[in-house]
């Protein structure tokens, strides 16, 4: 998130990260493409829609996610005015494209129960945010524009939706949350410290614990800002609109929302845009978001992808890169 996302730009190689045997990786993708999606309760399943609607989904996801990119680079916009940006583009699919209740963002299916556990963790989990909140404000952190102070009220706006969507993991999802971080987490921050250690750059603080801190303000800063940016626009609004449940073709949908993903980074990418940056940009955001994608259909809760999510950025920023 905000500088987070000029990272990707620096990743121009294949990402690594997993040893696997040959032929695994798409036993592992097929099996989460495919039936083992989790069905909404609370949806009616589809027998899959004909091409052409499919075709017409897929192009208007490409005219919502081009309309997007395009006011960042005709805006000259910075990382975190992109970022709040996306909330009228993701309520755009709730509200008009999709017509599904605005709580399916987080959580699809049965919606877990609002009890203390949930206002409690949502306590818990506002401290950070609120801090940072109030160092902006104050103006001891960042440089005090408006954007700084709207991006730190978001990750405290979306403290209730991620203790909510906790509350609704279960084991099942817990097991997925494991799953997604051993793929999509793995892959992401595997590449992050590869290109950490082909830079050449040094450490990133004199104390070890002073990076392991960061790393953790940041996890605590950025989970429930993906509830709210980024996260929720791709896998919570756009990847729920374009693949429904039922439908073939689940690989090739999760990797589009994936490729439309890496794309989307390049007004802030902070280079010039080139063949190679582009290149460097989907071979990152494609095999990491393919599994956020495959990840939020089985298991239907924000959490799942958000953590890995979080903790990908936050890997990032413990690193100084």
């Amino acid at each position: 998130m905000t500088r987070a996302e000029s990272f990707t730009t620096r990743e121009t190689g294949r990402p690594g990260g997993i040893m696997a045997k040959p032929g695994s990786f798409r036993k592992i993708v097929v099996r989460l493409g495919g039936r083992g999606e989790r069905r909404p309760t609370t949806l009616t399943p589809s027998p899959g829609s004909g091409r052409r609607e499919r075709a017409l989904r897929a192009l208007i996801a490409c005219l919502v996610v081009g309309a997007y990119a395009a006011l960042g680079f005709a805006l000259r916009l910075d990382a975190n005015t992109y970022l709040l940006l996306g909330i009228p583009f993701t309520l755009l699919f709730p509200l008009a494209l999709h017509r599904r209740p605005i709580r399916e963002l987080w959580v699809r299916g049965a919606p877990p129960p609002v009890d203390r556990w949930v206002w409690v963790m949502a306590l818990a989990l506002a401290i950070v945010p609120v801090h940072g909140l109030l160092e902006v404000i104050a103006g001891r952190r960042g440089t005090g524009h408006w954007s700084e102070v709207v991006y730190s009220a978001a990750s405290v706006a979306g403290v209730f939706p991620v203790a909510w969507a906790l509350r609704g993991l279960g084991r099942a999802g817990s097991r997925r949350l494991a799953a997604c971080l051993g793929t999509a987490g793995l892959i992401g921050m595997s590449t992050v410290v590869a290109g950490f250690l082909v830079s050449g750059q040094g450490a990133p603080r004199p104390v070890p614990w002073a990076s392991l801190g960061l790393g953790l303000e940041s996890l605590l800063m950025y989970l429930p800002l993906v509830f709210v940016l980024e996260e929720v626009f791709f896998r919570g609004a756009l990847d729920s609109y374009l693949h429904r449940h039922g439908e073939p073709g689940g690989l090739w949908s999760a990797a589009f929302v994936s490729a439309l993903w890496g794309l989307w980074h390049l007004p802030v990418a902070g280079a010039p845009i080139t063949g190679g940056v582009v290149a460097g940009v989907l071979a990152f955001q494609i095999p990491v978001g393919m599994f956020l994608s495959l990840w939020w259909r089985r298991s239907g809760n924000l959490a799942v992808p958000g953590i890995a999510h979080a903790a990908i950025d936050s890997v990032r920023n413990a690193l100084g890169v």
